[in-house]
């Protein structure tokens, strides 16, 4: 299995069932009611796009800081209010979705996102400062706010 679409599913709690799938590339969970991932999705090293929006996470799943072939997340449309340093720490990341989410800041080193291609902090409240740091910092990276 490379591809699992579950997306508008009225899915509160996900089995903890994603070591038996070691081919997945590409999870899509939009449009649920999830809050957390079970731990075993830190087991998809060859998962590459991971959809999350709309959902009801308040931070990001610590378990997804194993996922070093992820390229591409979206997280939009979750009442996040912070991006964690780790996320930073993820070598093939190309794409981060956090529209509309609760997000005031970014964390303070982005030096591990060279390879980020796309930033979307759409109807975000950062500020100024924050704006003007981040097309700074990040000068080859889209980053629409």
């Amino acid at each position: 299995l490379r591809y699992l679409n579950l997306d508008r599913n009225k899915i509160e709690v996900l089995p903890d069932c994603f070591a038996a799938m070691p081919e997945l590339r590409w999870l899509r969970l939009n449009a649920n009611r999830l809050s957390s991932l079970p731990a075993s999705i830190s087991s998809l090293q060859k998962l590459q796009r991971l959809y999350l929006k709309r959902n009801r996470f308040s931070e990001l799943p610590a378990c997804l800081g194993n996922l070093q072939s992820l390229e591409d997340l979206d997280m939009s449309d979750n009442p996040l209010l912070s991006v964690p340093e780790w996320l930073t720490r993820l070598p093939k990341l190309r794409q981060l979705n956090f529209d509309r989410t609760g997000i005031t800041k970014l964390p303070d080193n982005l030096k591990g996102w060279k390879n980020l291609q796309v930033l979307s902090l759409v109807r975000c409240r950062l500020s100024a400062e924050e704006r003007a740091r981040l097309r700074r910092e990040l000068p080859d990276t889209h980053i629409a706010f």
